[in-house]
């Protein structure tokens, strides 16, 4: 499924979902990010606990898809390419 915002997937110590500038908070390297006209409100963090799977020096980032048709973003996507 196409999304239209990003998400970051992180470990720690309880699984949790945060949103918005709470992102920043939680993830200093996005600071800056809100000069970007629209992204914040489509930001968010989820946490995974999971100790099978530890990779808690890795975020995953999961960013729109560009995608043909008639698909409308909330931010411009083609400005910040």
């Amino acid at each position: 499924m196409e999304s239209q915002g990003f998400t970051i997937c992180t470990q720690g110590q309880r699984s949790d979902m945060v949103r918005g500038m709470s992102c920043i908070e939680m993830k200093p390297y996005l600071k800056g990010i809100e000069a970007f006209k629209g992204v914040v409100n489509h930001l968010e963090v989820r946490v995974s606990k999971s100790n099978a799977r530890e990779f808690g020096s890795v975020d995953f980032i999961d960013s729109p898809g560009l995608i043909d048709g008639n698909v409308s973003y909330p931010f411009p996507v083609n400005e910040y390419a």
